[in-house]
């Protein structure tokens, strides 16, 4: 008998904690989905990645998000974050700039013609950096509407058509496509059929920056050797989803002048197996923006760190044997 109502107490007192738990978290609800139900917002307790609600009962509801939704102003204020390309007009040296990413902590610009040295500019903590590619077709940037999934499978699957600026035929059969994103710009070099070319230059222009090249990616610093901007080490995919890590970068210079040389490798373009188009896929992210942080280590590449891919590998394949994830998530309120 004792032994039993001991158990009836101690049951008790579980559920009673239980109750209570529930209680406190109905206090201030944990949810991963944007969902106020017309609940005003309180703008004070905004975190990088949340959202704080008060419910009509004066409790709290707070909303968080695996990416960051929120970027601080110059007045150290949380403001969303906001992807969408818009006009606005505005004159950089010798370029018409005609588009740009709607608000987030980097701007980034595009002018509307594809011959120009550097049709696209970015900016960040007062330091710019514009690019462009050589030698191309005077071609006009064209805000995207959808990503034709005939064109291409891959992008029709990962990309926001609303966030993106492309440039078509800037050589004939090759498109450029970029994305502007919460932590930086995506570009897309999209070989639509064979051309033979498998090198790109970009020429790049710096506003107080220094340019070197670091494990196979390039870093932008600035006088302290603080890193700004880095374009991540590339890879290449075909419609078929079969990916080539074989894609270089090399910075060229002349006379102060300098170039980014993008080389992929041919044996992978003419293989009688590839199923274009195929999608070159560098990205220039904006350093120390990142509260996610992935990678993933392989068994037949072990010294080779792949923090900068935007993809993880699992299980096991011919490419990489057995590869082996990780992640890191910051969760913050400031």
């Amino acid at each position: 008998m004792l032994t039993y109502r001991k158990s009836v107490f101690l049951f008790l007192v579980i559920l009673l904690l239980c109750v209570t738990l529930l209680l406190s978290i109905s206090q201030s609800s944990l949810v991963m989905a944007d969902e106020s139900q017309g609940a005003p917002e309180i703008f004070e307790l905004r975190g990088s990645n949340s959202k704080t609600y008060q419910l009509p009962d004066g409790t709290y509801k707070w909303v968080g998000y695996a990416d960051n939704i929120h970027y601080r102003d110059q007045n150290g204020y949380y403001q969303d974050i906001n992807n969408t390309i818009i006009t606005e007009n505005k004159k950089i040296g010798d370029v018409d700039y005609i588009y740009k990413n709607a608000s987030n902590s980097y701007t980034v610009r595009f002018s509307n013609n594809a011959a120009d040295n550097y049709f696209v500019i970015m900016e960040y903590q007062g330091k710019t950096l514009a690019f462009g590619l050589t030698d191309s077709n005077a071609t006009n940037a064209v805000k995207l509407e959808k990503i034709d999934s005939v064109d291409s499978k891959i992008l029709s699957n990962t990309v926001d058509a609303q966030s993106c600026i492309v440039y078509k035929d800037v050589y004939q059969d090759i498109d450029l496509i970029y994305e502007s994103k919460t932590y930086g710009l995506k570009e897309y070099i999209v070989l639509k059929r064979p051309t033979g070319k498998n090198e790109f230059y970009f020429n790049i222009k710096m506003d107080g920056l220094k340019v070197k090249e670091e494990n196979g990616s390039i870093v932008f610093v600035d006088k302290d050797d603080n890193a700004i901007f880095y374009i991540e080490q590339p890879f290449a995919i075909d419609n078929n989803e079969v990916i080539t890590e074989d894609v270089k970068y090399t910075i060229v210079e002349s006379n102060g002048a300098y170039q980014i040389k993008i080389t992929i490798d041919k044996a992978y373009l003419t293989d009688a197996s590839r199923a274009y188009p195929i999608v070159i896929d560098p990205s220039v992210m904006i350093t120390g923006a990142l509260t996610t942080y992935d990678s993933y280590v392989s068994s037949k590449y072990p010294d080779t760190n792949y923090y900068l891919n935007y993809y993880l590998r699992t299980g096991r394949d011919s490419d990489y044997y057995i590869p082996k994830f990780c992640a890191n998530r910051t969760l913050t309120n400031g």
